[in-house]
C-alpha cells in the first residue's frame, strides 16, 4: 500500500515507525506499507483513514470541517493520536481551503 501525506505528516509517521520511505514513488511525500499479518491490516486502515481526514482538513474551512459528521466519524476512529501527529494536522487544517480540481 502506497499513501502520499505531506512532508511533516510522512517525516512523523515514519519517525514513529508506522511507514517506510518509499522515494522512488516519483515525489518525496510517498510512505508504503506491507502487511504481513492480519493485524496489520489495522493498520493500513488506519493509515489511510489518517490520509482521509489530513485531504479533507486541507480542502474544507475550519468551519465546514467542524460540520462534517463524516470527517469526525475518521477522526474518531484514528483513536488517540500522538502529539506530533495531532499537531501536523492542526497546521493542515489552518491552511487556507484549497479549491477542488475541475472536472475532466
Amino acid at each position: 500500500m502506497q499513501v502520499s501525506l505531506t512532508r511533516a505528516l510522512k517525516a512523523t509517521v515514519i519517525e514513529q515507525g508506522l511507514a517506510l520511505s518509499l522515494e522512488q514513488a516519483g515525489g518525496p511525500s510517498w510512505v508504503a506499507f506491507a502487511p504481513e499479518i492480519p493485524d496489520d491490516v489495522q493498520r493500513a486502515i488506519w493509515l489511510l483513514r489518517l490520509n482521509y481526514v489530513r485531504l479533507r482538513r486541507q480542502r474544507l474551512s475550519p468551519d465546514a470541517a467542524a460540520a462534517s459528521t463524516l470527517l469526525r466519524e475518521h477522526e474518531i476512529a484514528l483513536g488517540e493520536l500522538t502529539p506530533s501527529i495531532s499537531t501536523v494536522l492542526q497546521r493542515t487544517q489552518a491552511r487556507a481551503p484549497r479549491p477542488l480540481p475541475p472536472p475532466a
